[in-house]
């Protein structure tokens, strides 16, 4: 795929994961030995955990409550970064030792 197909991609897969806070569609769109990498997330490194994560966040934000907008993307070959905010009140009440970045 290039460069403009993988970030249609990512974005199809915050839209599906996060947005439609579908823990399920995890698999859909990442292999078995993924790791997040989030330094926002320390607790949240396997796919397992980062599925508990996406319902923890499902629990305590019913829709529409918890939205991450893919403001910007970057890819280049099969690499692709998104910078977007997020719901800050959410991400606090989660990792609450986290301060806000003011997104």
């Amino acid at each position: 795929m290039g460069a403009e197909q993988n970030k249609a991609m990512v974005r199809q897969a915050v839209e599906e994961i996060f947005n439609k806070q579908n823990p399920d569609a995890v698999d859909k769109y990442h292999t078995a030995d993924f790791i997040n990498h989030d330094p926002n997330l320390p607790q949240v490194r396997s796919m397992e955990e980062y599925k508990q994560w996406i319902r923890a966040i499902k629990t305590a934000y019913p829709l529409p409550g918890y939205r991450v907008l893919t403001d910007d993307i970057i890819a280049e070959s099969d690499r692709v970064v998104v910078a977007g905010p997020a719901n800050q009140q959410a991400r606090r009440q989660y990792s609450p030792e986290q301060p806000s970045t003011g997104l």
